[in-house]
């Protein structure tokens, strides 16, 4: 049994959170061996025959609904780098070098033929309908079939990219109990922090009151102070979408500011 599965979030309405495919894998690998003694040339040889029976049977499971995370990276220059906190550099080796998902060595329908191999792998012998043959490849995802090799770049304490226009931070947040690789986006010339989860804003001059979410905001506020970060608003992941905060909404959220105070409606005019 072949078995690939997800556990997805901040996924479509309609889309499966879990998604997963389970497929049945079905090999029979026998043989024989003759072995015999002959002369040749005056030589003693054993000559061998060895016959083999090798037959292989996946059915075909509709997998649709497997997402295709590297699609992007495949659509992408030849440049293409992924950024990624240090402590992700096993996971995101090893997950970029699998396949999303799994090939069947039975075609849909008999009308559909056989299954193309992978890239540059033969054909399976005895295919069709019945399927059968060599053992089946995995099924070639867009970022396989587009030959391109990923780099990957690991942010430790800082990483500094840059163009000749702009330039942009990357932090790893520390003691981000939520996520311990989580990594926030400083631009300079914008004073501005990308980041998602960390301060979800909401309601301008919301007070946050959740306590977990309270102290995720105050590392947040603690880890910009101790990074020196001089920023004046937040482009967050999460939120109200539309909705750009200021540093002094997270001041206010966490309590080291002032709620604003309502405003007072206006007296009507006398006579009315």
């Amino acid at each position: 049994m072949r078995y690939v599965s997800y556990d997805l979030e901040q996924t479509s309405a309609l889309a499966p959170t879990t998604p997963y495919v389970a497929i049945p894998w079905f090999s029979v690998d026998s043989g024989l061996a003759f072995e015999r003694q002959t002369r040749w040339f005056g030589q003693g040889y054993t000559q061998t025959l060895e016959p083999r029976l090798f037959y292989v049977r996946v059915p075909y499971h509709n997998q649709d609904n497997i997402p295709l995370f590297d699609t992007a990276l495949a659509e992408a220059g030849p440049n293409v780098t992924l950024v990624t906190s240090e402590m992700n550099k096993e996971i995101v080796e090893k997950w970029f070098s699998n396949p999303r998902t799994l090939q069947a060595t039975t075609p849909a329908t008999p009308a559909a033929g056989t299954v193309p191999a992978a890239p540059g792998a033969p054909a399976a012998p005895g295919g069709g309908a019945r399927g059968g043959g060599a053992a089946p490849a995995q099924w070639p995802d867009d970022l396989q079939k587009s030959g391109k090799k990923i780099k990957y770049q690991f942010v430790k304490d800082k990483l500094v990219l840059k163009d000749d226009t702009n330039s942009i931070e990357i932090y790893p947040i520390k003691g981000a109990l939520h996520s311990e690789d989580m990594t926030i986006i400083y631009v300079p010339k914008a004073k501005a922090v990308f980041e998602s989860d960390a301060y979800n804003p909401g309601a301008p001059g919301a007070v946050t009151t959740g306590s977990g979410q309270l102290a995720f905001q105050k590392l947040l506020a603690s880890e910009l102070d101790r990074l020196k970060i001089d920023y004046d608003k937040f482009v967050s992941g999460h939120g109200i979408q539309g909705r750009d905060a200021t540093k002094q909404d997270l001041m206010v959220a966490i309590g080291k500011a002032p709620a604003p105070a309502a405003a007072t409606p206006a007296a009507p005019a006398r006579g009315q």
